[in-house]
């Protein structure tokens, strides 16, 4: 069985985390799944994240392979979407290295931010996919994540969700 697990990240883990970040922004902009500016998520969100404790590595054994930040709150929460009313945590910026896309690492992945975000005392997750990222949406549909409705945030047209821990 393979091992995956998540640490939070560190200013010595900077290289690792722009390098998986610029990876799956390059492939998901040729494949159609990714929208992020060249800019984004830049040095300021990084080590926002970090200083926060809300950016996590994902490791294969000892092979970094994905990325996550999860946070107490975001302008997410301020959208009208009759969201549960208890403490939630938000997922963002969830990547994936290249390589492993499409081969069941996503669902792996979110299954570790879900035990993270259990273990950080959050009773709920809610997050967006952008409308055009067909996997994504699948993915969080296939996890019981509920459809709350449309957002337009960031200048993208995204599908809301929320997940009862």
């Amino acid at each position: 069985m393979e091992n995956i697990i998540a640490k939070i990240a560190s200013i010595s883990d900077v290289d690792i985390i722009k390098t998986i970040y610029n990876e799956a922004r390059t492939f998901g902009r040729s494949s159609g799944s990714c929208d992020w500016t060249d800019d984004y998520p830049n040095d300021e969100i990084i080590n926002y994240d970090m200083e926060h404790n809300y950016l996590y590595i994902v490791y294969s054994g000892e092979k970094p392979i994905a990325l996550f930040s999860l946070m107490d709150t975001d302008d997410l929460d301020n959208e009208p979407l009759n969201w549960t009313q208890v403490k939630s945590g938000v997922p963002a910026r969830i990547c994936i290295a290249p390589q492993l896309q499409g081969k069941g690492y996503g669902k792996k992945i979110m299954h570790k931010l879900i035990q993270v975000a259990k273990q950080r005392g959050y009773q709920s997750l809610r997050l967006l996919a952008d409308k055009k990222h067909t996997p994504a949406n699948k993915l969080y549909q296939s996890l019981n994540f509920q459809y709350k409705g449309a957002a337009h945030l960031y200048e993208t047209d995204f599908n809301a969700y929320e997940l009862i821990l």
